[in-house]
Order: structure tokens, then sequence, then C-alpha cells
């Protein structure tokens, strides 16, 4: 039987949030604050998205504030596999962290000049300053 699950994130700023997921190929689904499992039993989110691409059949997931931070609550039994879920929580924790640097540095007058994925998957980021 399936069910929502609600994952724990470090996530705090909804607008860095929405940035990241969108680079990630998810739109926002604006249209509702309510996701619904199998049962009827409705769970308010602050946000909802899902997957751009049309090949992926997956439920929409939402995000919801906890006071600290923005939980993921999902059904996990709806996900093509637990490998997938792993990988997409990844690379949002990747991304957002990526985003979360890149707005900082921008706010102390910093700008991006190469930024590139290495062959481990981490990320390098050069930043300057002119004075």
């Amino acid at each position: 039987m399936s069910h929502f699950s609600k994952i724990q994130t470090r996530i705090h700023d909804i607008v860095i949030l929405k940035k990241t997921l969108s680079s990630l190929g998810f739109r926002n689904n604006s249209s509702s604050n309510q996701l619904e499992d199998e049962k009827g039993k409705i769970y308010h989110v602050d946000l909802i998205v899902q997957p751009s691409e049309k090949a992926l059949t997956m439920q929409p997931i939402g995000f919801i504030w906890d006071g600290l931070q923005y939980n993921i609550v999902t059904d996990l039994a709806h996900w093509p596999s637990k490998g997938l879920f792993d990988f997409f929580l990844e690379k949002l924790n990747q991304q957002y962290s990526l985003n979360v640097i890149l707005d900082r540095t921008v706010k102390d007058g910093f700008q991006k000049i190469e930024q590139r994925v290495l062959k481990d998957g981490s990320m390098k980021v050069i930043v300057q300053k002119w004075n």
C-alpha cells in the first residue's frame, strides 16, 4: 500500500529552491497547494512540482515548511525505483547548495567566472571580485 512519506532536507530558501527545481527540469504546479494520497488524505504543502519531461510519469512532489526547513512530501511507491529518488535527492541537494553559494557571492559583489562539473561529479566554481 502506498502512502506519502516526508523526507527531511536542509533547504531553507523557497526562491532558491524554485530556481533549483527549475534547473533540474521540474515545473511549478502553482494551481494547487494540496496533495492527495490513494486513501483520500489531503496534505497541504507550500510548493508542488512535477517533471517537465513527459517521459517521466512520476507523481507531483510537494515541499512543506516545518518552521526550520522545507521537507519533501512524496509517495515513494510511485517512483520508478528507490535509486531514482536517491539520485533526485542528491542532485537537488548539490544544485541547491551551488545556488546558495552563487546567490551569496553575487550579494557580496563577486562575479562567477567559471563553473564546471568534475569527473567525480563534484562542482568547481571560480568567482572574482574587482576592487
